[in-house]
């Protein structure tokens, strides 16, 4: 079933890694349907990330995606959602397997500097592509 979902190229992944990872992401399928730069600011993290707002490590998270630029997308294709999450392996650095962009790109030492973000379901997708669109736009 064809789907779309909402990918992050985060700060601590960009510029570097974001060619690399496009083109990663393009041969597995993925079409990209709209992408754009922006940057995070504290109102717009804590409406992307409320879900984990009062976490343990929500204010390490917050910091880190303020660091810099995002490269935001909407991905196409069929099981978008669990295939780039398959493909971006865990947030636990421990749990990260060789192949998988998260163990390629993100820091041995920091959790949240993971170098991807992809939606964990279809509607925090939903939501997640409503919100980078207007990131997008406000900072066209």
């Amino acid at each position: 079933m064809t789907e779309q979902t909402c990918c992050l190229i985060k700060p601590d992944a960009y510029p570097d890694a974001v060619h690399r990872i496009i083109k990663r992401l393009l041969g597995e399928g993925f079409r990209i349907r709209i992408a754009g730069t922006f940057i995070f600011n504290e109102e717009m993290i804590d409406a992307f990330y409320a879900e984990h707002i009062g976490k343990p490590y929500y204010d390490n998270l917050k910091t880190c995606m303020m660091e810099g630029p995002t490269f935001g997308m909407v991905l196409q294709r069929d099981n978008a959602i669990k295939h780039l999450r398959d493909l971006m392996g865990p947030a636990k650095i421990e749990n990260r397997r060789c192949g998988q962009i998260r163990y390629e790109y993100g820091s041995k030492t920091n959790v949240a500097k993971n170098a991807i973000h992809g939606s964990d379901s279809a509607e925090s997708a939903w939501k997640e592509i409503e919100l980078v669109f207007q990131f997008i736009w406000f900072c066209a």
